[in-house]
């Protein structure tokens, strides 16, 4: 294994909150990423949430287009017997908000991970996210709005 790799999986960690807020939500939810589907079910199984989804994982790869296209997004609804219109993305990413829009979709952007540096919400509500929020543990109430 190469170190990075190592190093992945030995720090990677859930984001605070989640898995109560996956618990709490009574929508249907899936996972879809940019990530390579090994990729996700390997952090998905890492953080301990791989289960709570009912092997709902769509990936970049399963599309034409990955972000900014809404091709992944309009994907992942139709699998769910979804409606564009009816569905709520949770975006991090300025492309992903961007795709998220670009579906017809209501995009909620997430600024709890570690990587989101100041400044960051400001530009996924400029690129369409209809709101921001950094607690998973916010996320229902934010559901609750739609």
């Amino acid at each position: 294994m190469i170190p990075d790799r190592l190093a992945f999986d030995r720090d990677l960690q859930s984001i605070p909150g989640i898995e109560m807020a996956l618990e709490n939500l009574k929508i249907p939810k899936c996972v879809a990423s940019s990530g390579e589907h090994r990729k996700i079910r390997h952090s998905l199984s890492l953080t301990g949430i791989l289960d709570k989804l009912n092997g709902k994982i769509f990936s970049a790869a399963d599309v034409q287009k990955g972000n900014p296209a809404p091709d992944l997004f309009l994907h992942a609804a139709l699998s769910m017997s979804a409606q564009p219109q009816n569905t709520i993305v949770i975006e991090d990413s300025i492309a992903g908000v961007y795709a998220g829009v670009a579906a017809g979709m209501r995009v909620l952007g997430f600024l709890g991970g570690g990587h989101i540096v100041d400044g960051h919400g400001e530009k996924l509500l400029q690129a369409g996210a209809s709101e921001v929020f950094d607690q998973m543990s916010d996320l229902n109430n934010f559901i609750e709005k739609s």
